[in-house]
């Protein structure tokens, strides 16, 4: 039942995430935590989710998405005149999908190694 929500819930979050990126302000309670934390927050989760939706892809393409949804974000703020495109949201946005994608990796190691152990 888990895993047949999991896709479902990466574009939940994404749909999420791109609705607080394009609208002219966020809420307050959101603002209060910081721009760039809250660009890392969203492409850590928005990778680890991603990762575990699309497990039979690697985890470069998912990042290469994510990185060109990143840009595509800040193109979008830019030309809409109600948000300002911003480079270091980018950086942080890359920064934070490497590390979500590098834990992910990281335990795919371990669980193959404990199933070979397992089974060995």
């Amino acid at each position: 039942m888990v895993r047949a929500l999991r896709r479902p819930a990466f574009w939940a979050l994404l749909a999420v995430c791109s609705l607080f990126a394009l609208v002219p302000s966020v809420p307050d309670q959101v603002a209060q935590l910081g721009d760039l934390v809250l660009h890392a927050g969203a492409f850590l989760t928005l990778a680890v989710s991603g990762a575990l939706a699309y497990s039979r892809r690697p985890l470069w393409v998912i990042g290469a998405w994510l990185v060109f949804y990143g840009a595509l974000i800040e193109v979008v703020q830019g030309m809409s005149g109600l948000r300002q495109a911003d480079p270091v949201d980018l950086l942080v946005d890359i920064v934070a999908t490497a590390v979500g994608l590098a834990v992910v990796g990281a335990l795919r190691i371990l669980r193959d190694r404990w199933r070979s152990r397992s089974s060995g």
